[in-house]
């Protein structure tokens, strides 16, 4: 797990252990941590976020908690996903933009 990941799960379990997270979303939250991803080619983002996700690049960004630029050059193969984006970006592609967003957003 990437340090920034690692952190990002330390937060979320301290959030359940105070009882702000309830246990149910604690559960998926590890499922997502523990997603195995592959790198991604820029047509395979573009596939997920124009035919799974159905939005446009601002909104995809948004959704990512990413600037626009970032997803253009995923996009473009200028710069690649890594750690957590990578991984809720396998999660979109498996199960749908639905799913993360009831499971994720807040």
């Amino acid at each position: 797990m990437s340090r920034i990941l690692k952190e990002i799960h330390d937060s979320v379990s301290r959030g359940y252990e105070a009882g702000i997270i309830d246990l149910s979303t604690m559960q998926k939250f590890d499922k997502l941590c523990m997603i195995d991803t592959h790198p991604m080619k820029p047509e395979e983002i573009v596939h997920i976020r124009k035919d799974i996700a159905k939005v446009t690049q601002p909104e995809f960004a948004k959704l990512l908690s990413v600037s626009l630029s970032t997803v253009t050059k995923w996009e473009t193969g200028n710069k690649k996903p890594s750690g957590l984006a990578l991984k809720i970006l396998g999660l979109i592609k498996r199960k749908g933009i639905d799913f993360y967003l009831e499971t994720f957003a807040i």
